[in-house]
């Protein structure tokens, strides 16, 4: 019999008709789309939570258990390693064997950023979502056609100061100390006692994006100023940076004073090795999840 709520539709039912879908291709397949179909194929209304535990089941045989990942991925750096000449992998666990933090930096990546790309990094978290929680630590460049260069990533807890510093002494293991070596970040504390630390030679800028969004968020009537911050932080030009700062001021005071007390001079730390650092104000937080 087919009834609405049938008690037989479990987890292993329903999986083994999901196994089809998710063996035949790419296809993002969500639970509210899953509980339409089961109802125009079969006649049957299954749950929510139905729908999750029998994709979870789905994906486990197809994929094999998240549990199973971990304990593969000493091997799989291995692995890694060996067939890429120069990748650096790092994996760090607790006094009980549990994974605390992954480590993963190609070799090619790192001969590419040290040979031929501009000594800029970006860095940022980015929260993972699922079972297990965590959080995707990226370090990013820019190559000779302005496109995002990716050079390191790794995954750990929550971001505080003991992964960053984990993260940082990895990447400092791939590309050594570099000569004017300029690090953007956002201001999160943690990032910046851990680029103090391990990298103490190098200028480490906030990045501009943060701030603007900073700013929009602490002053709701600060959108009409935009493009005067962006001539302040593009500006070449100490003079330039200056006016349009009085330019800010002139149209919120508050929004300006903000702007000042966040060290703004790290805007202009940066012109001394004769690059201009501050260019680098891609939103690179979006496209980390993305790459998550």
């Amino acid at each position: 019999m087919i009834r609405p709520h049938h008690r037989q539709t479990g987890k292993r039912a329903l999986g083994k008709i999901l196994q089809t879908v998710f063996t035949a291709g790419d296809r993002v397949y969500r639970p509210k789309e899953i509980i339409t179909d089961m109802a125009d194929r079969f006649q049957i209304d299954i749950s929510y939570a139905q729908v999750w535990r029998a994709k979870n089941w789905a994906l486990n045989e197809i994929r094999g258990s998240l549990e199973e990942s971990f304990r593969l991925l000493p091997l799989f750096c291995y692995n890694l390693q060996q067939r890429n000449p120069s990748t650096i992998t790092q994996i760090e666990t607790d006094s009980d064997n549990r994974f605390q933090f992954v480590f993963i930096s190609l070799g090619c990546s790192i001969r590419a950023f040290r040979e031929y790309c501009r000594p800029v990094i970006c860095i940022d978290g980015a929260f993972l979502k699922g079972r297990y929680w965590g959080t995707l630590f990226i370090a990013m460049g820019k190559d000779g056609n302005n496109q995002i260069y990716p050079i390191a990533f790794g995954v750990g807890g929550r971001e505080e100061t003991m992964t960053w510093t984990l993260f940082l002494r990895a990447l400092h293991r791939c590309i050594g100390d570099l000569t004017n070596l300029a690090i953007i970040s956002d201001r999160h504390q943690a990032i910046t006692h851990s680029v103090r630390e391990v990298f103490p030679n190098a200028h480490h800028g906030w990045c501009n994006h943060h701030i603007k969004g900073n700013m929009r968020a602490r002053y709701k009537q600060t959108k009409h100023m935009e493009g005067l911050f962006w001539r302040a932080a593009k500006a070449y030009r100490t003079e330039d940076f200056e006016e349009a700062l009085y330019m800010i001021k002139a149209e919120n005071p508050t929004a300006a004073a903000y702007l000042e007390g966040i060290d703004y001079a790290r805007w202009a730390r940066a012109y001394s090795s004769g690059i201009r650092y501050n260019i680098m104000t891609t939103n690179i937080t979006e496209s980390f999840n993305a790459l998550a």
